[in-house]
């Protein structure tokens, strides 16, 4: 246990802020639940910073670095009311090609909600996704509200940043290509064990019409009800389930 130094203060404080984070590859996990779980699984953290005034139970740390008042720790903190203790993680470097046992395969374009950028990485995780491209305007995927959404599952997953992505998995052709175009028809046919790419587009615009010539099949969620269109997070899930999870 050591006292936090002002300099280290500034560091964390600073990212908050992408550009930041990018040039000191590290980012933030804050809050009981995840640091605990992300310490546990063996992935230790360059600092780990606690609010000894919250009494949290911590007796499963090793070391950590300690500030004495939730006032200095909120200078820190990326909540608005924050539980008390944070780690900071190196980040892992982006992928420029995805791995040779990938079998599913999560390409994401312009997502730009990082509340929906971590649900996607969760959900991608419980369906086995070994992999996500994301388009050069996609959000971080290591900012604090993504890492929250995630629930401590960044580490589970590749990342592939590629600037040409029609390119990237036009090349990739043992592998099958879904499109979830709303203004397509579903031609998507299941075949087991089938290497498969699923493109989710952005939450306003869904996908460019930069992919339609690609050779493809699509799927569409059938619309029930009366509402306009789904959060991309969610329509995203019920499509990873219909292609990946039965």
């Amino acid at each position: 246990m050591k006292k936090l130094f002002n300099s280290d203060i500034k560091l964390i404080s600073s990212l908050k802020k992408r550009k930041y984070r990018e040039n000191l590859s590290l980012f933030i996990v804050e809050g009981v639940k995840p640091v605990r779980e992300l310490y546990l699984s063996g992935i230790k953290p360059e600092k780990i910073v606690v609010d000894i005034s919250k009494k949290l139970e911590i007796s499963y740390l090793e070391g950590y670095d300690e500030i004495y008042s939730t006032e200095k720790f909120n200078k820190i903190s990326t909540l608005e009311n924050s539980e008390g203790i944070l780690s900071v993680y190196k980040t892992p470097s982006f992928k420029d090609k995805v791995s040779k046992d990938s079998k599913k395969i999560l390409l994401l374009h312009d997502i730009s909600d990082p509340g929906n950028m971590g649900t996607l990485i969760r959900t991608a995780v419980w369906f086995g996704v070994e992999s996500i491209i994301l388009s050069g305007n996609c959000t971080d995927p290591f900012s604090p509200k993504s890492v929250r959404s995630c629930m401590g599952q960044i580490f589970c997953i590749n990342f592939i940043k590629i600037d040409n992505c029609k390119e990237y998995i036009k090349s990739l052709d043992d592998f099958k290509i879904v499109s979830t175009y709303i203004s397509e028809k579903s031609t998507y046919l299941k075949k087991d064990e089938e290497k498969t790419i699923v493109m989710i587009g952005s939450e306003s615009n869904g996908l460019p019409e930069i992919y339609k010539d690609l050779k493809r099949e699509n799927f569409l969620i059938e619309k029930i009800g009366k509402t306009e269109s789904l959060n991309a997070s969610i329509a995203a899930g019920i499509i990873m389930y219909e292609i990946f999870g039965k």
